[in-house]
């Protein structure tokens, strides 16, 4: 009975194993042990080829699957801010806060700069803001909020440069992502922008990416500006819209009267 049950069920490579003397002590299934083998050099080789081909095959994929994901990102963070922005001045008889806050308890933090003003106006509590855990600046810390672009963010101090406008002439600065321009109030960092200053909200900058606080045509072309996005940086406008631009597009510093900058 169990003879004929083991030739039902069982493959031919061990079934004449099985039928050994069972009571003899010897193993049912040595046969078949003595068929396996471990991979030879060559297939394990073989195995190894094919892995890395296939990795380099898809890493270009992967990165330029976070590289969108960064992008896009960074493209909702500019929206929300515009609107934290305009509801800033709307509340404020059409003032926008300054690039700098002059309050002496301000001073030396990074509660003077306008992205803490409308902290509470894109949805955080005042509670939430915590240096270096959740603040404005990229060095450390998680900084899980709308003011880093992750590409910024996520860039070493040793390869920041790459992600810097040609001309640009600083280290990696206080690694912020946003800077408001402050080229419709003469560059002044202390000045408040006010609607009525803007004859053209739909191609005047507002906030631009870049590395330190604030922004206008000089320090972005020849300072802080970045350009995170494949050479290309996003811009928010006055009118609230967002828009990726290359930096061959964004007027040069020779250009002080384009209303890009000067919002006329």
């Amino acid at each position: 009975m169990m003879r004929s049950f083991a030739h039902m069920i069982l493959p031919d490579i061990y079934r004449d194993s099985w039928s050994c003397n069972h009571d003899c002590g010897c193993d049912p299934l040595s046969k078949w042990r003595l068929q396996e083998r471990a991979f030879t050099v060559i297939e394990l080789s073989v195995t190894i080829m094919i892995m890395a081909v296939i990795t380099a095959l898809l890493f270009p994929a992967l990165r330029n699957a976070q590289a969108q994901s960064d992008m896009a990102i960074c493209t909702s963070n500019l929206r929300k801010i515009g609107v934290a922005l305009l509801t800033y001045a709307a509340e404020n008889g059409g003032v926008f806060p300054a690039s700098e806050n002059t309050d002496p308890k301000y001073a030396g933090t990074q509660c003077k700069h306008w992205s803490y003003t409308i902290w509470t106006y894109v949805g955080y509590s005042a509670s939430s803001f915590r240096y270096p855990d959740n603040d404005l600046q990229g060095n450390s810390g998680e900084d899980r909020n709308m003011f880093h672009c992750p590409a910024t963010k996520r860039q070493s101090v040793r390869k920041f440069q790459e992600i810097q406008t040609p001309n640009a002439n600083s280290s990696a600065g206080n690694r912020f992502s946003y800077a408001l321009n402050t080229g419709p109030v003469n560059n002044s960092a202390i000045t408040a922008i006010r609607s009525m200053q803007i004859a053209n909200s739909s191609a005047t900058a507002m906030v631009l990416e870049q590395n330190e606080n604030p922004s206008n045509r000089f320090l972005f072309h020849n300072f802080y500006g970045l350009l995170p996005h494949s050479k290309k940086c996003n811009i928010l406008f006055f009118d609230g819209h967002v828009s990726l631009m290359p930096y061959t597009d964004i007027p040069p510093v020779s250009q002080a009267s384009a209303s890009f900058w000067s919002g006329q």
